[in-house]
C-alpha cells in the first residue's frame, strides 16, 4: 500500500510536494543572488563616493597647482554611483518578474513583498541621494 505509484484521474490530479520544495528552493536562491547584489552595488556606491571626496581631498593642493595626478575623481566617482544604482534598479525588476512567475506556479498571490525586495528599492534610494550629493558639489 505505501508503495503504491501514485494516480489519479483527470479530475483530481496528485500534487507532488517535491514540485513546491523545488519552486521554494529556486525562491531562496533568487532572495540570496538580490541580497549579494545588494551588498556588490552598496560597495560600488561606497567605492564612489569615497574616490569623489578622497580624490579631492588628497589633491586639493594640487588641483589648485595644475599638478594633480587624478583631475577626474569627481567624474569616475559619480558614474561608479550611477552605475552602482542604475544596475540595482535592474536586479529588483528581474528579480520581482521571476518571483511573480514562481507565484504563479505555486498558485500563491502574496500580499506583502519580500524583505529582500523592500531592502532593494531603500538601496536603490540611496544611491539616488548619494548621486544627488555628488553632483550639486
Amino acid at each position: 500500500m505505501e508503495n503504491e505509484p501514485l494516480t489519479g484521474t483527470s479530475a483530481d490530479p496528485v500534487h507532488d510536494p517535491r514540485i513546491d520544495v523545488a519552486l521554494e528552493r529556486t525562491k531562496l536562491a533568487f532572495e540570496r543572488t538580490l541580497l549579494a547584489w545588494v551588498r556588490t552595488v552598496l560597495t560600488l556606491i561606497t567605492a564612489g563616493f569615497a574616490l569623489d571626496k578622497g580624490s579631492l581631498a588628497l589633491h586639493e593642493a594640487r588641483i589648485a597647482t595644475g599638478e594633480a595626478l587624478v583631475t577626474n575623481g569627481h567624474v569616475s566617482g559619480l558614474l561608479l554611483t550611477i552605475s552602482g544604482t542604475v544596475m540595482m534598479a535592474l536586479v529588483t525588476i528581474i528579480y520581482f518578474r521571476r518571483m511573480k512567475d514562481i507565484e504563479l506556479m505555486l498558485k500563491k498571490s502574496k500580499t506583502l513583498p519580500p524583505p529582500v525586495l523592500i531592502l532593494s528599492c531603500v538601496v536603490i534610494f540611496f544611491g539616488v541621494i548619494v548621486i544627488y550629493f555628488l553632483s550639486t558639489d
